[in-house]
């Protein structure tokens, strides 16, 4: 009798992970193309993407990002707001974003974005080029994830310039204070 309680509470418990990751995660829009880096300093334009600012903020509600979350009820939601900027020599402003992540010296990491996705008004494959050479997303992180007191790590890739889906791209990281 014991272990017939002991299956359905696992079931239970089992069903109850399921439905806490399926509301705790965002997923990419989905997209028929994906930009692929093709560096810089060649045809496609030359270096210097940076991140201009990176910091944690807590909101009150859920915000817009680029990527497709759902959300369970919290009183407060924790984003990374992330500002990158393009060579001033680049026809355009950022177009594309891709392996996003960030770690601190406590050893908090997550990974927001693996690939690429195209971002800021740009569909693939079109004509549509943003003219800001500056680019701000949100992007929705666990609150276990965010640094608090310590140094943070940001790594993201940066792509512009695309020609359908080759971009001139380039890899930048920035490491920042979390107060």
């Amino acid at each position: 009798m014991n272990q017939k309680y002991f299956i359905l509470f696992a079931w239970l418990v089992f069903l109850f992970i399921i439905h806490v990751k399926a509301h705790s995660f965002c997923e990419y829009p989905r997209s028929s193309c994906f930009p692929s880096g093709q560096g810089c300093n060649n045809d496609y334009s030359a270096c210097g993407a940076q991140i201009e600012s990176a910091s944690w903020e807590d909101y009150d509600k859920p915000m817009e990002t680029p990527l497709v979350c759902t959300y369970d009820q919290q009183d407060r939601y924790t984003y990374l707001n992330i500002t990158v900027r393009v060579p001033d020599s680049a026809a355009g402003g950022p177009e594309a974003l891709g392996h996003f992540t960030f770690s601190d010296d406590d050893g908090n990491s997550d990974r927001l974005l693996g690939g690429g996705l195209f971002l800021n008004g740009v569909e693939c494959p079109n004509n549509n080029k943003p003219a800001s050479k500056t680019y701000t997303s949100l992007w929705l992180i666990s609150r276990a994830d965010k640094p608090n007191n310590v140094w943070a790590d940001v790594w993201i890739s940066i792509y512009w310039g695309c020609k359908g889906e080759k971009c001139a791209s380039e890899d930048v990281h920035k490491r920042i204070w979390v107060p």
